[in-house]
């Protein structure tokens, strides 16, 4: 059975995260932000704050909801347990933190029907999210990953696409 082609997300549906404060970062977002403007997507950054007019996720805001997101919080660190040592528990925590803060702006407010996390370190932001808010995420592999294979294999099972070079294509992918 032939799948038909889905179109590209439109406006506010897709949320593509970007950590600043990792190295060439500010260089990607540069690269993806008319194809990700041309979709409609809501870039939102955390790390540094840029001059654009882009949503930042502030740390003391994704502190604050994290502690008032129980449910969340619980099913955040439940997981995090089943991972072990597939990944540092300060940097699943600080992605646990933000992904907490995603679904509670997306329950405040139109919420995405993507999310897609620009490297490594947001990808895992995009499929914590993703899981509390049950909605599908891209996710973008770095070459420089600490991670386990086990993590990595799981974090591509899970996602909708992985971008290899085109992001409108990888955004529109029909893959599982």
């Amino acid at each position: 059975m032939n799948t038909p082609p889905v179109s590209p997300p439109t406006a506010s549906l897709v949320w593509a995260v970007y950590d600043l404060s990792l190295p060439g970062r500010w260089d990607c977002l540069a690269k993806d932000d008319a194809e990700l403007t041309a979709l409609g997507a809501v870039l939102i950054v955390s790390g540094k704050k840029p001059k654009q007019a882009h949503v930042f996720l502030d740390g003391v805001e994704a502190e604050e909801q994290w502690l008032a997101q129980d449910r969340w919080r619980n099913t955040l660190e439940t997981l995090r347990t089943e991972l072990a040592s597939a990944v540092d528990g300060e940097i699943f925590l600080r992605a646990a933190r933000r992904a907490v803060w995603l679904a509670a702006r997306a329950q405040g407010g139109t919420a995405p029907s993507l999310i897609y996390g620009a490297g490594l370190a947001e990808s895992l932001v995009a499929w914590l999210a993703g899981r509390l808010l049950t909605i599908p995420f891209v996710i973008s592999i770095d070459d420089d990953t600490r991670w386990t294979s086990k993590l990595v294999t799981q974090l591509k099972a899970e996602a909708r696409a992985v971008r290899e070079t085109s992001l409108t294509a990888a955004l529109s992918s029909t893959s599982a």
